[in-house]
């Protein structure tokens, strides 16, 4: 890859609003490649890890029409049991690799096309240690009530997955200081805006 091509990492625990983050800075005109919408896309399309997936998991991984079951899978890797963090282990160094890889041929891809800046959203930067692969890493944090407050909203969650799901995490408080610059958010959107244009304006003096 080039010298002055830059990747930047976006990370935060879920709930944070790293994907606001990311949104801001494709509606600039940045390129940014949504790790979790890849990994969504490889869970259906990719017949190799569909087969793996279903071997380690069994067959209710996936519904009939070929869709992940995300009942099952929620219940099979969040939760307080040491089981679930085998479970949660295991389908990470299932699915990661197929991830990386095609993460690696969209940049190339983007990089090919006369880009210079290109995000990528992750929410497991820091857990799969995956931080070296960035020029920079942002890190988007908010407080524990918000999110919940935030997820509860949504209404696909309980407060009590939603607490198990942030337990299996690495706490904002390591995320911050494996990072290179945090946003936080625990104010308005126009706040979080602002202090996205910030950090891209360190990043990329170019920004308006």
């Amino acid at each position: 890859m080039e010298d002055n091509v830059k990747i930047i990492g976006i990370t935060g625990g879920i709930g944070s609003g790293k994907s606001t983050v990311s949104e801001f800075i494709s509606e600039l005109g940045y390129p940014v490649i949504n790790t979790d919408d890849k990994a969504k896309q490889l869970y259906v399309e990719n017949k190799e890890l569909k087969a793996k997936l279903i071997k380690e998991f069994g067959e209710e991984f996936y519904f009939q029409d070929g869709n992940i079951n995300k009942e099952f899978i929620g219940n099979l890797i969040f939760g307080e049991s040491k089981e679930s963090k085998e479970n949660l282990s295991k389908l990470n160094s299932i699915v990661h690799p197929y991830v990386i890889q095609s993460n690696i041929d969209e940049i190339d891809k983007l990089v090919e096309e006369g880009e210079d800046i290109i995000f990528v959203e992750s929410a497991l930067i820091f857990e799969i240690n995956m931080q070296d692969a960035y020029n920079f890493v942002i890190c988007v944090i908010s407080e524990q009530e918000q999110v919940v407050e935030r997820l509860l909203k949504r209404g696909n969650l309980t407060e009590e997955k939603i607490l198990n799901r942030i337990k299996n995490q690495l706490s904002p408080e390591e995320k911050k200081k494996k990072s290179d610059f945090v946003i936080n958010n625990n104010s308005t959107l126009e706040a979080l805006k602002s202090s996205t244009l910030f950090v891209l304006d360190i990043i990329s003096p170019e920004v308006d």
